[in-house]
This record gives structure tokens, C-alpha cells and sequence, in this order.
């Protein structure tokens, strides 16, 4: 099924300013748009390991819903995937050391994780926000304003990156949140190793698909899933890597200065 899309804002960076850390915020053209005409519908790709690294992040989860809980006050609709994190990933190594090699098996091991993540979620926004209304998403459910509806993983072949991708092309949404530990997209250190202290502020699918090559394995641990990438370039989308930061979050949403990574057709 193919889908139309009105094209993205071309997310340049204009103002980069120094933060203590030397992790650099920017604010995007047409950011003044987000602050009069917010987004009405929010497409979330949650990490689990900020989630559930091994137990459900307490902090993270209270963060989440004083959240969800404002979006929601403002009539905006939430698509959140869930992914597996560390859960899924020591499941999927603890089968193939017990002799699981069929890779499809251990993708459906992880895709499982992701599954109870997002019933979780569900369950504890039910018990904690009663003034919520929390739906776990089916494709071509109709969209309700005011309303967070959550999933997990699908099918083998990829991650909950791309399950989002999928339901932001249903939705016909062009901008994507990916919320997952890191702060942004990380330049790599002359030696090979990831940088911290520095973020890539701004790039492209093509330059990001060359950072990362190589093909889809379960449990595989990327910013963003290579099969979601090659999805979002195809559909023209613009997705934003962030930390679990809600302030920045907000930050973003509201128009104004932010830090992460902005990943661009």
C-alpha cells in the first residue's frame, strides 16, 4: 500500500550554540510553526532499555506519564512502540546458547519482550493516570484524539523502529521521536569508538545508512534500525533521536531549542 506524505520541514541548523558538556542544541527552520501549530499527532519509538533495562525504570515510567498526561490534556494523539532493550536481547543470546539458530525464532523471542513491554506501559498508565484513555494500537485502528495507544514488535526481519516507521506512514506523519538512551547520535573517535561528548547535530539517510551497514540480526543494537532508515527514506521522513530527557522533549514540541540528532531525507 503506498502512501502520500507532505514534505518535511528542511531540518538546517541555524543557531548551534555550546553546551557545558560540548553537546551542541539547535533550533530548526520552521520551528516557530511547531510553537503556533503543534504537532496534533506524536509517533514515539521508546527504547526498552529506557524502559526496562532489566526491571521497569521507575523514574523514566513517572517522567513518561507526567508526560503522556500533559499531551493528552492538549488533545494530542500518542503512537508509542516499544522496544525490547537489554530484556529481549539477553532472551535472544541465552536461546542461541541453547542451541537456537533459526533467526526468524529469535527475532519472534525478542518481538515477544516487546509485546509484554508495551502491555506493561498499558497497564501501569491505567492504574497511575485513571484520566487516561490507553489503547494497544492494531493497524487501521482509527485514531481518536486525546488518546495514547501503544505496541510492540510485529514480525522477524526488524526492530520497533521499524513498527513506528509503519504506523507514522498510516498515519501519515513525516516526523518521528526515537527515545532511547543516548542523547543523540554520537560521531564516531578516531579510533572507532563512539564520542559521548559529541553529537552529530544533523544528517542524512544516506550518510546514516553508510555509518551503519550491514543487514538486519536479532537483537541487533543501532540508533536506529538500518531496515527502519531505508523505510523512513523511502517515505521521506524526518526522524529526531533523543535522550529520556521530557524537558527537551517538550523543548522540541514547543519550537524552541533542543539537543539531539535530526535524520533527514
Amino acid at each position: 500500500m503506498s502512501h502520500s506524505f507532505t514534505s518535511p520541514p528542511p531540518f538546517a541548523i541555524l543557531h548551534p550554540t555550546e553546551s557545558p558538556a560540548s553537546i551542541r542544541t539547535f533550533i530548526m527552520p520552521r520551528l516557530e510553526d511547531l510553537a503556533q501549530h503543534p504537532m496534533d499527532t506524536i509517533i514515539a519509538s521508546i527504547g526498552g532499555a529506557v524502559f526496562r533495562p532489566e526491571r521497569i525504570n521507575v523514574d523514566f515510567t513517572h517522567d513518561l506519564l507526567a508526560f503522556l498526561q500533559e499531551q493528552t490534556k492538549n488533545n494530542r494523539t500518542i503512537l508509542a512502540v516499544i522496544g525490547g532493550g537489554g530484556v529481549a536481547r539477553n532472551a535472544i543470546e541465552d536461546a542461541r546458547a541453547l542451541g537456537v539458530t533459526h533467526q526468524p525464532s529469535l527475532d519472534r523471542i525478542g518481538i515477544l519482550v516487546t509485546q509484554e513491554n508495551a502491555l506493561l506501559l498499558a497497564k501501569i498508565i491505567e492504574a497511575k493516570s485513571q484520566n487516561i484513555s490507553v489503547r494497544l494500537y492494531e493497524f487501521g485502528d482509527i485514531l481518536r484524539k486525546g488518546v495514547i495507544y501503544l505496541r510492540g514488535g510485529t514480525q522477524p526481519g526488524h526492530t520497533t523502529d521499524y513498527v513506528a516507521v509503519q504506523i507514522a506512514a498510516e498515519a501519515n506523519q513525516c516526523v518521528l521521536l526515537n527515545i532511547s538512551s543516548p542523547k543523540g547520535l554520537y560521531r564516531k573517535k578516531e579510533v572507532g569508538a563512539l564520542d559521548p561528548e559529541q553529537i552529530i547535530e544533523r544528517i542524512s539517510w544516506n550518510e546514516y545508512l553508510a555509518m551503519f551497514p550491514g543487514n538486519h540480526a536479532p537483537g541487533i543494537n543501532i540508533p536506529f534500525d538500518r531496515e527502519a532508515a531505508k523505510l523512513a527514506q523511502t517515505n521521506d521522513m524526518t526522524v529526531v533521536l533523543m535522550g529520556p530527557d521530557f524537558d527537551n522533549i517538550n523543548r522540541f514540541l514547543s519550537g524552541q531549542e533542543f539537543t539531539g540528532t535530526v535524520i533527514h531525507p
